[in-house]
């Protein structure tokens, strides 16, 4: 008995799908673009329709599907007037015969609504008999239509499977026929037939074949059990068919291990299309087909069964009509096609079984052997048997969103030869389509990368892309076998940027796997499980290739809405996967506020996870937050970053997750250092509540080729700095100076740096009357990669941890900074004097202390603070340095308020260049000395021994002041005017003076009986003396530095008290002004230059100003002859008088320098000694033989040692300009005996000697080459720019003209050259002398914009040649500066 069957079974597993373990992100940062045009384009057209090419070779025409389509007999189909449709035709009797059917589309429930459900409520005792049946059932018709349809309704009503029969039926009643059928010995269109009969309907019974579920296809009828019954009904004159048995049941395949039998109406044979039902009902007469054109039963037979759904979905029979078909190279490809407006609602599913009805091959599921995929206009299936063999694919349809699919078709596929276990890769489990489909275009994602159902991953790895048209969320799964699957749960991971969404693929199987796709709205609104958006094979993996990290949904990127809520951003086209090869990468974050940060980086395997974190350079900036990753081991990383707004409780939530692949690492990867609060760069909101902003370097990451480096911090607000600084977890504060500029409104940060490697500099600030502890504002890291050598200096420490003002008592006693607001004072004179601001005339005292790695002198003796003798409400301090070095220089206030505490106001650090030669030591204060008085001369404490010396004090208030020399007796000076005191005080002479103090003390009031001693002073040795005269000052970097002149006196008065000063020195002193405005210089200069008396360098400015600036040339000549002497006045005297300049001679008249002449020619040798000028000294002793004085007088001894001094100093100063290494040791030994005269020589001497010496390191570094690296340079054909500029250069250094070098080839061959002439023995002779300037410029022009490290990354040898001509260069520059 056959029947028609429905696969009510087979249900989409799609709609039981959870979401899953993917990602649930909107599209949120990854904007919806400017696509928004192109999408809506796309939509419709994206996925593909069946091509032209795929169509070749198809069947052109079928005589089934031809008539069904309409497309054969050209049947004429009118509508009547009851909802039916009819056509006519002629019989092979030549008899017209109208046909009716219901149409094509479903009919709706309401038509035969009232007659269905009278015939389903029948009671069932009329079953006994007919007349009483009919006369019930055909009670409510009113047309022959509806009696046809009552009594079909009431056959498919009968549940006949589950129907009892208690008592055995009356004979040939319709519980009889009833019985008969369930008990298989009639057809239901016998029992049809009857009631018909009793209704008057004239109708006639078919037989024929049937193509039931138990029909495969492809199966010879004739002569089978494939037989059926059915009924043609004449209904006003129109033939129809009524097919009570299929459609009152069905049957439920259960892969054909037993049929169950299910009772229930199938509408569709009730009046089916002839030309539809031919497809599954052959009669025995072909008139009885209804058709113009009879099928034949060939044709029947080979035809694949359609089940009444395939029409209801107007589906059609593409590429195959026949249901038996053969594989090809192990395959078969079929499509089934549908309307192209349906595409978005109906959905497809299969369902492969062996013909002997096993659904398992070596226990794998045989739907893995069906490859289905979707087109606009039809669905693919590709069917590859595992082995040889018949095998059936029945085939079901559906509504998108509905669970149940209904069975359409089936196919027989005969496998010949199956595809080697090789090619037939197993596909994973999957009912449904492979490839995007109907729910990527529902939701409106558009495939970009991949539109059909196959993935191919390179090398493991794939990527699959999709431009979105509204926000959505994700979750992707790869899969093994069964969607069930977890263990490749972190082998897909996405992001979504830019509009589109990105899934990353990791593929570790080398056979297929699956790939899922799941999307919801981003709203959260959809409800119930979430459909699959689409999925893929995806195929060539790779063994052992490392999963993505594991991330929350498994979403990289933005996680919304919290990205965007905190206000942040990424720039266009940024991914959140990164790969790198060197180790490094570098995130940025654009922020519109300030948040709270934190992150975590972990790299990560399938087995472990391990935190990294402190691998992460993290600081925030201006619009950005900047994530610097140093990743120390290849593998795979995911960086978590997590913001909160400030004042949020708990935990920070996570925002954005990086997934970052990396390659390839740098050598010793070491991690960042700790630092406060994991945060480097500003600490917001603190650093913006202080008003600051970075003067210097807004970038907390500092690279450092020095080994110093400076950072500038201001503020609006008055703010005292602190700092940490450390190396390797070790305190440098040692190497820190923390310093206080513009009045508390500016702070600087210099840093040293002993080694190469990472520092971390903590700056901490608060307001200067907050009580609270000062905060972290900005955290900096320095790299130094610095080649300098390592001997950095240490700064000393100070009690306040910064120097400069002190607040708030510098502000309390409202004193000013105003020489030297930099407390970092760098002096390369070693004199320096400060100024500043002290309108309440406060009392000052001082501290000084040398310090030398720790170890501090006091020093005290050589400062002295005063009031200003020129400013008024200012104060000034003079120091006077020793010794090299680092000075702490401290000033104090007495604080009443705390019992005479004194109080650090300001704290200065000197750095000493260059010491002051025999420094002299300064007044020492008293307790009489008061803030307001000052004194202008004697500035020394050491007075010279025998001579008389100028004092000149303001004491306001004094009315006495004396100077109590060493014995005792009291010198008065003079008021000069009200509270200045001047006069001459002779220091006396007896040795046995020396050392005693001299001091300076007066007294206030008449009733006053005692003196306040103010200054104290002390004898000295006259040859020691030091005048110290201050004759400029100069600005460089912000710091004042004094620039003294030092003229030592070297002569023995022997015993003679003269005054302070001579005749010709108070002519000079009275009347320099008169002199330098009135004399005519042109006649005096010759004189004095061929006397001797004006150096080369004074003659040459002399000859220059004589026409161009005539007082300038006077003041030179004015102080050359104070600089020479007695002797040299007489000269100029002589001169003006012979040039008849007679205003100034006038001048002279009472200028008297008449003396005996040995006392003459012993006076011109002091000032031949003093003014150190060897043509005079030789005259002069030369005069002294000549009056056959003693050659043992101190005065001629001291000559000679000084003639001999100016030989040392001319040899010193040629080797020096020779600059060659042996004449300068030669000449460092003859100076020994006068290294305190020749000091500075000395140590420029010294450094020309280092110099030299770092240059022959550097030849020696080419000397000692291996000869292969010269060879590798001369091997390049086509050398690197470098290499080339490099070898030019060291071959015009070694005296080639430009034409020997003009090419390459040029050089290769000098390079190629042995013995004498050979590059090596080159630079062996080659002498820093021999080259030109000229040269010198033009090499250095060659090397222009090349650095050690460009020219070492592409040549080492060349590197060793481009240092040694750099140095070369610097060695000729310095000797023409010389």
């Amino acid at each position: 008995m056959g029947c028609g069957s429905s696969h009510d079974m087979a249900k989409s597993d799609a709609a039981k799908r959870p979401l899953g373990t993917g990602a649930e992100h909107g599209a949120g940062n990854g904007t919806i673009l400017a696509l928004e045009a192109a999408r809506k384009v796309f939509q419709k057209d994206w996925m593909p329709a069946v091509s032209s090419t795929n169509r070749q070779g198809w069947k052109k025409t079928c005589a089934m599907c031809g008539m069904y389509d309409g497309k054969s007999g050209k049947l004429e189909r009118t509508p009547t007037s009851d909802g039916l449709m009819t056509y006519a035709m002629v019989d092979k009797n030549r008899e017209t015969k109208h046909v009716i059917h219901m149409p094509t589309s479903e009919t709706e429930d309401t038509v035969f609504k009232d007659i269905d459900e009278h015939a389903v409520k029948t009671p069932k005792s009329l079953s006994e008999d007919f007349a009483s049946l009919v006369e019930h059932l055909t009670e409510p018709c009113t047309t022959e239509l509806e009696k046809a349809r009552v009594l079909f309704r009431w056959v498919t009503a009968q549940d006949i499977v589950n129907m009892q029969f208690p008592s055995e039926p009356k004979e040939d009643s319709p519980e009889w026929h009833l019985k008969e059928i369930k008990e298989k010995r009639e057809f239901h269109s016998a029992l049809f037939s009857q009631l018909c009969s009793h209704a008057g309907l004239e109708h006639e019974v078919v037989n024929g074949y049937t193509k039931g579920v138990r029909c495969l296809p492809g199966t010879a009828l004739q002569g089978t059990d494939h037989r059926g019954s059915w009924t043609l009904v004449l209904l006003d004159n129109r033939w129809g068919i009524i097919d009570t048995s299929w459609g009152s049941h069905h049957m439920i395949d259960d892969d054909m291990k037993e049929l169950e039998e299910v009772y229930s109406v199938e509408e569709f044979y009730f009046l089916p299309d002839p030309s539809r039902y031919i497809i599954s009902h052959y009669p025995d007469v072909d008139n009885m087909q209804l058709l113009p054109k009879p099928i034949s039963l060939p044709d029947f037979e080979s035809h694949v069964k359609c089940w009444p759904d395939f029409f209801t979905y107007q589906l059609k029979l593409l590429s195959h009509h026949q249901g038996l078909l053969k594989t090809t190279n192990g395959e078969v490809t079929i499509y089934i096609g549908f309307r192209p407006e349906d595409h978005s609602k109906v959905k497809f599913a299969h369902h492969l079984k062996m013909a002997d009805n096993g659904t398992k091959w070596r226990g794998v599921n045989l739907d893995r052997f069906v490859r289905q995929s979707r087109k606009k206009d039809a669905v693919k299936f590709v069917s590859f048997p595992p082995e040889k063999g018949d095998f059936l694919l029945d085939i079901f349809v559906g509504v998108e969103g509905e669970e149940t699919n209904k069975f359409v078709c089936k196919y027989m596929i005969s496998c010949t030869e199956a595809l080697s276990d090789t090619a037939n890769s197993l596909l994973p489990e999957w009912q449904g389509n492979w490839g995007p489909g109907n729910q990527a275009l529902e939701k409106g994602v558009m495939p970009i990368s991949h539109r059909s159902s196959t993935i191919t991953c390179i090398d493991g790895r794939a990527q699959v892309e999709f431009a979105l048209s509204r926000d959505l969320r994700f979750s992707a799964k790869l899969y093994e076998n069964s969607i069930q699957d977890g263990h490749l749960l972190r082998n897909v991971a996405h992001e979504i940027r830019d509009g589109v969404v990105t899934f990353h693929i990791a593929d570790p199987l080398t056979g297929n796997c699956g790939l899922v796709i799941y999307a919801q709205d981003a709203s959260g609104e959809e409800k119930g499980d979430t459909p699959p958006l689409c999925s893929y094979i995806v195929k060539d993996g790779k063994t052992g290739i490392d999963p993505f990290p594991e991330v929350s949904n498994g979403l990289f990127g933005p996680i919304e809405p919290l990205f965007s809520q905190r206000g942040l951003s990424v720039r266009p086209h940024d991914s959140a996967f990164l790969e790198t090869s060197t180790g490094e990468a570098d995130i940025r974050i654009l922020t519109e506020r300030p948040l709270v940060w934190s992150h975590k980086l972990t790299w990560e395997t399938a087995e472990e996870k391990i935190d990294f974190s402190n691998h992460v350079f993290r600081q925030t900036q201006e619009e950005e937050v900047q994530f610097w990753l140093r990743l120390p081991w290849v593998g795979w990383y995911r960086l978590a970053i997590f913001a909160e707004e400030f004042g949020h409780k708990g935990k920070l939530r996570n925002v954005t997750n990086y997934c970052i692949h990396c390659t390839g690492t740098k050598p010793a990867c070491e991690p960042f250092p700790s630092v406060n609060g994991d945060q480097w760069g500003k600490n917001v909101p603190t650093f913006r509540d202080l008003k600051l902003s970075t003067d210097s370097h807004s970038d907390a990451y500092i690279p450092c080729r020095s080994r110093e480096v400076e950072i500038r911090l201001s503020s609006s607000l008055r703010v005292a700095f602190l700092s940490q600084f450390r190396y390797q977890d070790k305190d440098m504060s040692d190497y820190m100076c923390v310093r206080s500029l513009d009045n508390g409104n500016k702070g600087a940060f210099l840093a040293r740096l002993p080694e190469n490697g990472q520092y971390c500099l903590e700056i901490f600030c608060k307001e200067t009357d907050d009580e609270e502890p000062s905060s972290d504002v900005v955290n900096y890291l320095i790299i130094c990669e610095s080649m300098a050598p390592k001997n950095v200096r240490r700064f000393p420490r100070v009690s306040t941890a910064c120097w400069g003002p002190v607040f708030p008592m510098f502000t309390e006693f409202h004193l000013q900074l105003v020489s030297h607001t930099d407390p970092l004072v760098v002096s390369n004179s070693g004199a320096i004097r400060l100024t500043f601001e002290n309108p309440d005339n406060a009392g000052l005292t001082w501290t000084l202390n040398h310090w030398d790695n720790g170890a501090e002198k006091d020093c005290k003796n050589y400062c002295f603070v005063q009031e200003s003798a020129t400013e008024e409400n200012r104060s000034t301090a003079l120091a006077l340095l020793p010794l090299r070095g680092y000075y702490k220089f401290s000033l104090y206030i007495k604080d009443t308020s705390t019992g005479d505490k004194l109080c650090c106001v300001v704290n200065y650090l000197f750095d000493c260049m260059s010491r002051v030669q025999r420094c002299p030591l300064l007044p020492r204060p008293l307790e009489g000395w008061r803030p307001e008085f000052r004194v202008d001369q004697p500035l020394t404490r050491i007075l010279p021994i025998g001579e008389t010396v100028r004092y000149k004090v303001k004491v306001p208030g004094a009315t006495d002041v004396v100077v109590i020399t060493s014995t005792g007796f009291l010198c008065h000076l003079k008021q000069t005017a009200e509270g200045h005191w001047e006069g001459q005080v002779t220091v006396p002479p007896d040795e046995e003076d020396r050392g005693k103090p001299m001091t300076l003390a007066a007294k206030f009031g008449k009733g006053d009986p005692k003196f306040s001693l103010l200054l104290e002073y002390r004898v000295g040795d006259s040859g020691s003396s030091v005048r110290t005269v201050l004759l400029e000052t100069d600005q460089k970097g912000g710091t004042e530095t004094m620039v003294l002149r030092k003229t030592v006196d070297r002569w023995q008065r022997g015993g003679v008290q003269t005054g302070l000063e001579e005749a010709y020195q108070g002519f000079l002193n009275r009347y320099e002004s008169a002199i330098v405005a009135d004399m005519d210089p042109a006649p005096v200069v010759p004189r004095l230059a061929r006397e001797g008396i004006l150096t080369e360098q004074e003659e040459r400015s002399c000859s220059e100003n004589v026409v161009l600036n005539q007082p300038a040339a006077n003041r030179t000549v004015v102080g050359a002859v104070r600089r020479e002497g007695e002797d040299a006045f007489l000269v100029f005297r002589d001169s003006l008088q012979d040039s008849a300049q007679v205003e100034i001679v006038k001048l002279l008249q009472d200028v008297i320098v008449d003396q005996p002449k040995d006392l003459a020619v012993r006076k011109k040798l002091q000032d031949a000694i003093r003014s150190r000028n060897r043509r005079r000294l030789l005259k002069a002793m030369e005069e002294y033989r000549a009056l056959g004085l003693n050659a043992e007088d101190p005065v001629f001894k001291s000559a000679e040692k000084a003639l001999e001094m100016l030989h040392v100093r001319q040899v010193l100063r040629d080797a020096i300009a020779a600059r060659r290494r042996d004449p300068l040791e030669r000449a460092l030994s003859m100076a020994t005996p006068f290294k305190d005269d020749l000091t500075d020589l000395l140590e420029q001497a010294e450094l020309v000697i280092a110099s030299l010496a770092r240059l022959e390191s550097l030849r020696h570094q080419i000397l000692e080459m291996n000869q292969t690296t010269v060879s590798e340079i001369r091997s390049y054909a086509h050398p690197p720019p470098a290499v080339e500029r490099v070898m030019s250069a060291t071959f015009l250094l070694l005296g080639n003209q430009e034409s020997d070098i003009s090419d390459w080839k040029s050089l290769q061959a000098l390079m190629g050259k042995t013995g004498q002439d050979s590059l090596k023995r080159r630079v062996q002779l080659c002498e820093q002398s021999a080259i030109t300037m000229d040269k010198a410029m033009k090499a250095k022009l060659l090397l222009e914009g090349l650095d050690q490290d460009v020219v070492r990354d592409v040549s080492a040898g060349a590197a060793a040649f481009y240092i040694w001509v750099k140095g070369l260069i610097r060695e000729v520059e310095d000797t023409a500066k010389a």
